[in-house]
């Protein structure tokens, strides 16, 4: 169950009161906005980034609503659905195992170039990138497992039966949950967060967020969030940053090169223009209390290998967004000004 909690009042004495369960349907939601939010806020969705999203549903296709890869390069097939559990939905997803489990790597890289709509774009380089490999997997390592998964709102007895007879045999099928509440005119979604490990299952809470500065793909927005003071998230991944909150800690990290600043949010995220294209890019006002240079004055950055040293970690900093908690944030700020303190 879940409570609002009010205000004390002069007399200090406070109150709680249900926050009722609702549906998306109520809110006005199709499966397809909950897939588009789902895929765009990864960080949130999937802890520690584990899994790259490589394509989402179209319309009027036989298709999962998201397939992902994890650092192995096996395939994630998500099914989506606006109401309860049903063991049709089992089905259905092992449906598209059979048919996207076939794939090649080729058939992959075709998925993944229609989904970020670039012709041109390398999978299995993207893939190294986003997971800090340091070679490209072989193409005939892609998609030799799959994993299923069905995203539902609620789940009923008959179904978890189903779920644990199909794993008894062996089929990688799992389930998770989300819950829509209702207070008022506000709904409000909650769903815990989903990762390849199951002891990942916990959200973390915190409110220190490192953000990539996207050199790989926009050589000069490093320039622009630090001249700027501020950190960005473009296009597809435009949403990354919006869960940062005023006061938050941030980290900007510069690939290939480590922490090149850190500061306060100085509120919520802001959208603008970008290469004047209308909203495509989001963005957090900072106060940098400390930054450098990641091109000209390298070496006074904190590198990865540095912070995963310090903390005995195996952090990846390629993804757009991603939380850490607040010992190992103030682990990280502490060695960066000590770097830059001699």
């Amino acid at each position: 169950m879940l409570f609002w909690l009010s205000h004390k009042d002069r007399t200090g004495v406070a109150e709680i009161g249900p926050v009722l369960l609702s549906t998306l349907e109520k809110a006005g939601w199709l499966e397809k906005d909950l897939e588009n939010v789902l895929s765009a806020r990864i960080p949130d969705v999937l802890r520690k980034n584990q899994l790259m999203v490589i394509f989402q549903e179209r319309r009027r296709q036989e298709e999962p609503d998201i397939l992902a890869l994890d650092i192995s390069g096996n395939l994630y097939i998500f099914e989506l659905k606006r109401s309860e559990a049903e063991e049709s939905n089992l089905l259905q997803v092992i449906r598209y195992g059979q048919i996207f489990g076939q794939y090649p790597y080729a058939d992959l890289e075709r998925l993944f170039r229609s989904h970020i709509k670039d012709s041109r774009a390398n999978l299995s380089g993207r893939h190294k990138d986003y997971f800090e490999l340091p070679e490209e997997l072989p193409d005939n390592k892609f998609n030799q497992r799959q994993q299923f998964v069905v995203v539902t709102a609620g789940i009923d007895v008959k179904t978890l039966e189903a779920i644990q007879y199909w794993k008894s045999y062996g089929l990688p099928l799992q389930s998770i949950t989300y819950h829509v509440y209702q207070h008022g005119d506000m709904f409000f979604l909650a769903f815990n967060a989903y990762s390849p490990t199951p002891d990942d299952y916990i959200g973390l809470v915190s409110r220190d967020y490192v953000v990539n500065t996207n050199v790989a793909y926009m050589p000069t927005a490093y320039q622009e969030m630090l001249e700027g003071s501020k950190a960005s998230a473009y296009y597809e991944r435009k949403t990354a940053v919006d869960s940062i909150n005023k006061d938050d800690r941030v980290f900007l990290y510069h690939s290939g090169v480590g922490i090149a600043a850190v500061g306060r949010a100085m509120s919520g995220f802001q959208v603008s223009a970008y290469d004047e294209d209308p909203d495509e890019e989001h963005y957090i006002p900072l106060k940098l209390d400390l930054k450098v240079d990641p091109v000209k004055s390298a070496q006074r950055c904190l590198s990865a290998s540095e912070i995963n040293e310090a903390l005995g970690t195996s952090h990846r900093f390629r993804q757009t967004v991603f939380r850490i908690d607040k010992e190992q944030a103030d682990v990280v700020e502490s060695l960066f000004r000590q770097k830059n303190s001699q």
